[in-house]
């Protein structure tokens, strides 16, 4: 849930602690990462806020009662010790989807998922950078600005109303009168 619904990467999940999370303002800090059992800083270099919508909350304070406590404050572990993450992925998340019957995807699919959700629901491409930690907006465009389903549906209008005004409608008279005379 936390994957699909903040674009997190695995090993910010990971890393991932309860002092990073504010439930009541609806937000998750990320400041470190943990991968191949060491933690780190995210990819960017820098840390960075991310909203959670409120049911992502409501689940994370349920979560918060229910999870094991561990020395290192993390939300998500393994029976109390950090998630490795490649090794958790081959042994659990792969055999969760088959469970529930849904296709084999990549768990950094859900990131994708995300920040194309964001980008198709007109969030402006900074605050989808901001959002995904990446450190150059040119990241964001070149991996989640791919043509989406039906993202050229209104295309003709939106020409039509750029366009087809009247003031362009008197540029363009404009300019076949003065194109003629230039024959």
């Amino acid at each position: 849930m936390v994957a699909h619904q903040t674009g997190l990467r695995a090993g910010e999940i990971a890393g991932l602690r309860w002092q990073d999370v504010d439930i009541n303002k609806g937000i998750l800090s990320v400041h470190q990462t943990y991968t191949h059992r060491r933690f780190g800083t995210p990819k960017s270099g820098m840390s960075r806020d991310v909203e959670m919508d409120y049911d992502l909350a409501g689940e994370l304070k349920i979560w918060k009662r229910r999870a094991i406590k561990n020395e290192c404050g993390l939300v998500f572990t393994n029976k109390g010790k950090p998630i490795d993450w490649p090794s958790w992925l081959s042994s659990h998340w792969y055999k969760l989807l088959k469970r529930l019957e849904l296709p084999k995807v990549k768990f950094h699919g859900l990131r994708h998922l995300y920040g194309s959700s964001l980008i198709a629901n007109n969030v402006p491409i900074s605050v989808v950078s901001k959002i995904m930690g990446h450190s150059k907006i040119s990241t964001t465009f070149e991996h989640y600005t791919h043509e989406m389903p039906n993202s050229r549906d209104g295309f003709r209008d939106t020409l039509q109303g750029i366009f087809g005004n009247e003031i362009s409608k008197s540029v363009s008279k404009t300019l076949r009168v003065v194109g003629s005379d230039n024959r």
